[in-house]
């Protein structure tokens, strides 16, 4: 059903409060602005998403792509024949770092301290060349991308939904796509916070790297995996 005006009002008074915290999940958030038609959201929300949108979109389909070859050729370069070891190498990283961002609690600051982690590598193996140098950037540029991908997303809403009834009434306990319908998964949902305090995280869901490959084999894994309050919530 949908959230009324009173049950919006009450939901911010309580988070203001510290009673519940509201919750989000990264992977639904990155999937609502990458895909987003900010007309239609300007007409159901009042408020447009352009910025957030073009955000997502450029780490999407400019940061992440460009840092990937980037690092791969790069690679080469540097390492010579031994750069047919390091391409399926920065791939595997690239999967595995895309695996672990797409769930549970996202930050900012770390991704930010390993990139610049990253430039001090850059300086201290400068005399190694043009192509090493290449290869430290975009690798450590790839991270973050990747890191912020599914975090930057999270900051949004988590401002959007605190001034804006109607994109919480769109969002609020409910999935954005079939997957996530099936799965029980909402963008955005909250919790109680005894005390103030944010209750431990709950299992998680398999990552949806694992779903995927394993969604070939067995298509039990794409039912509805669990029901009622018991569910898991991925943040």
């Amino acid at each position: 059903m949908p959230l009324t005006r009173q049950e919006y009002n009450d939901l911010i008074a309580r988070n203001d409060a510290e009673e519940i915290c509201f919750m989000f999940d990264p992977t639904q958030c990155k999937d609502f602005l990458l895909k987003l038609d900010n007309a239609e959201a300007l007409s159901k929300t009042g408020k447009s998403l352009r910025f957030e949108s073009r955000v997502v979109r450029t780490i999407v389909h400019f940061l992440e792509p460009v840092s990937l070859l980037v690092a791969i050729v790069a690679g080469f370069v540097w390492l010579k024949w031994w750069g047919l070891l390091m391409a399926p190498s920065v791939c595997i990283f690239w999967i595995m770092i895309k695996s672990m961002s797409s769930s549970g609690r996202q930050g900012i600051i770390v991704p930010f301290i390993t990139f610049s982690l990253g430039v001090v590598l850059m300086v201290v193996f400068r005399e190694q060349g043009p192509a090493c140098i290449t290869f430290i950037l975009a690798l450590s540029l790839l991270y973050l991308s990747e890191k912020m991908l599914y975090a930057l997303p999270v900051v949004f809403f988590s401002f959007l939904v605190r001034s804006n009834y109607e994109l919480v009434n769109v969002v609020y306990d409910k999935p954005v796509d079939d997957f996530n319908r099936e799965m029980d998964i909402p963008l955005m949902w909250h919790v109680e916070t005894p005390e103030g305090k944010i209750p431990q995280a709950n299992p998680k869901l398999p990552s949806r790297l694992f779903l995927t490959l394993y969604g070939f084999f067995n298509k039990e894994c794409r039912t509805k995996a669990f029901s009622g309050r018991n569910k898991p919530r991925r943040w």
